[in-house]
């Protein structure tokens, strides 16, 4: 993926300074085996932040920017009405486990709905963008390193740097002006005893006359074949993300406000 505004500015979200090893099993600090987190950053730094809630946001003249996070849901927003950048990141993981009572192995069929939009103005700016990334991965890793890792050059090519067993499920490069309504689905055998990570990641940014719009977007939702029982360590229930998408107009409205809506036709209309 090419370098982006976008990417210098999730580069100012890591707690740590860059890509580290997952932790082995004698790690002795308590691993979360599911997190939410959000925050929204400009090109100074991360502005707000918050993990295990589920909402942030930011606006500081022309700038505005929110993350939402939910199990299963990620929305992000970013729009610089004026000169200047802001992004907004939204991550989640959760832990699965199988106890086997069906079988040795179970078949996991997955589903993601991406739906949004990036906009740029008539001004000279433009530069910002956006991705997503839906991974499976067996070791712990924690929402900086998952950070960290959507800037390593062809991250999709690094997963080996996520531990053992990684893959990429859902990946989309959101970079190109215009609307995005993408369906990622597909599926995968684990085994008996089996525990293992799924993590979805939605950041953008925004650069001079241009809106990233996904306030209403990556909905997630998995299932086993016939019905059988896979435990989420967050508790949360994961439906078919086809049917939990909300209506775009009632989540903006609800979410970003009138004065945002406001300012995000003006940019429409410069």
């Amino acid at each position: 993926m090419k370098p982006s505004l976008m990417r210098l500015l999730i580069n100012c979200t890591s707690v740590a300074t860059g890509l580290v090893a997952a932790p082995t099993i004698g790690y002795a600090v308590a691993i979360p085996m599911s997190e939410l987190y959000s925050n929204v950053v400009t090109g100074s730094g991360v502005q707000s932040s918050v993990s295990d809630s589920s909402t942030v946001s930011y606006t500081s003249g022309s700038l505005n920017s929110y993350a939402s996070t939910g199990f299963g849901v990620n929305r992000a927003y970013a729009q610089a009405a004026g000169p200047g950048a802001v992004g907004a990141n939204s991550v989640w993981y959760d832990s699965f486990s199988y106890n086997g009572s069906a079988g040795p192995t179970v078949n996991v069929n997955y589903s993601v709905v991406l739906t949004g939009n990036n906009l740029r103005g008539t001004g000279a700016g433009g530069l910002g963008g956006g991705e997503y990334d839906l991974i499976r991965y067996q070791s712990y890793n924690s929402v900086s390193t998952l950070l960290s890792w959507i800037e390593v050059p062809a991250n999709a090519s690094n997963l080996r740097l996520l531990g053992p067993g990684a893959a990429l499920l859902g990946f989309a490069n959101l970079d190109s002006p215009g609307n995005y309504d993408l369906l990622f689905t597909g599926s995968f055998s684990i085994a008996a005893g089996e525990t293992w990570y799924i993590a979805s990641i939605l950041s953008v940014g925004a650069d001079t006359d241009q809106t990233l719009d996904y306030a209403h977007s990556a909905h997630f939702g998995i299932s086993t074949t016939n019905g059988f029982l896979i435990d989420a360590a967050s508790g949360a229930a994961y439906p078919n993300a086809v049917s939990a998408v909300p209506e775009p107009a009632t989540l903006i409205l609800s979410l970003v406000g009138l004065s945002v809506l406001g300012m995000r036709r003006n940019a429409r209309m410069g």
